[in-house]
Formats: structure tokens, sequence, C-alpha cells
């Protein structure tokens, strides 16, 4: 199927035919594919400064942990649970994230 293009299949027959995409479809396809491409930089970026945060805590004895390197590794957590807002690198409201 080419990249212009989308499936349509018949529920009774299922045949499937391909048809092109209307303009409005292929701004709608461009769209996502921008805000996914920004939503995964933002992702890294956060991840890159809390990762870097973190970093100075590898190999340290937990009884040796000082408590900028405790946040640290605790904004890691919470950036892994989905607790951190990438647009203000703040914990997000508890609904949001907690299962």
């Amino acid at each position: 199927m080419p990249y212009g293009q989308v499936a349509v299949v018949n529920a009774t027959t299922g045949q499937t035919t391909y048809r092109d995409l209307t303009p409005a479809e292929v701004a709608d396809r461009d769209a996502m594919a921008a805000a996914d491409a920004a939503a995964t930089t933002s992702h890294n970026n956060v991840k890159g400064q809390i990762t870097t945060l973190a970093q100075s805590a590898v190999g340290v004895p937990l009884a040796d942990l000082t408590q900028a390197q405790i946040k640290a590794l605790m904004a890691c957590l919470l950036f892994n649970a989905g607790g951190v807002d990438p647009a203000t690198l703040q914990v997000r409201p508890l609904a949001q994230w907690v299962t």
C-alpha cells in the first residue's frame, strides 16, 4: 500500500481496495507525525536532564547517598511512572498517573 493511500475493507465481502488520502487526511497524518516527533524530543530531553542529575548516585552505597542524589533518584522513579510533567518538570497531580 503506497504511503499516500488508505486501505478500505468491505465488511461484507472482506475485499480490500485502496484510495488516495484526501488533503485533510494528509494534513492530519503530517500533524500527527510532527506531534509524535515533538513529544519524543521532549521526552528524551527530560529523560536526559533527570538521568544527568541521578548519574552521581551510581555506585554509591545506599547509606551514603546525599539528599541531592536521593532527590535525583526519586525523580527517575517518578519520570518512569509518568509522574513528571515534561513541560514544567513538576510532579503531575496524582490522579493523572497513580493507578
